[in-house]
């Protein structure tokens, strides 16, 4: 199974709130995508994603085709096992669930929404705060570039 099949953190809204697009590909989308009024952002979480599924995946905008994550472009270049990459996943997915809980909420995507409005605004408990940084964390080591150095293994 695909890595991204198990995924979708950089489609739900956990990695990023928009994503570039040009306005040729906003207009191409119409209804199917939900886009800022400039016409230059897809908002995240992203209507098309169907779990980990992308249902415009054959159709869809050139930042999502070209995008990749740390994880993958790790396992990709076997700088990471796929167990490896797995556990990243699922480290962030519990820091998410973890914020989730704390907001007293089921739907992982909304709580997430809600916290980070409510660190913004500095209304959020310490616990939840703390909860958002174990998250950012996590995330980070999604981000970064494969071939930072401190990423490397030996070989």
């Amino acid at each position: 199974m695909s890595l991204c099949l198990s995924c979708g953190l950089c489609c739900d809204g956990t990695m990023f709130e928009v994503a570039a697009i040009t306005p040729e590909e906003a207009m191409r989308y119409g209804d199917r995508v939900n886009v800022s009024k400039d016409r230059r952002h897809l908002l995240l979480p992203c209507p098309a994603l169907d779990g980990c599924k992308c249902t415009t995946y054959q159709d869809r905008p050139g930042v999502c085709s070209t995008f990749k994550c740390l994880a993958l472009a790790s396992l990709d270049e076997g700088l990471m096992s796929d167990a490896e990459a797995h556990e990243a996943i699922e480290e962030v997915l519990g820091r998410r669930r973890r914020v989730t809980a704390l907001m007293g909420m089921t739907d992982d995507r909304q709580a997430l929404a809600a916290a980070r409005k409510q660190a913004v605004a500095g209304t959020a408990s310490e616990e939840l705060t703390a909860a958002l940084a174990y998250l950012n964390r996590a995330l980070l080591v999604m981000l970064l570039k494969p071939e930072d150095s401190f990423l490397r293994k030996e070989k």
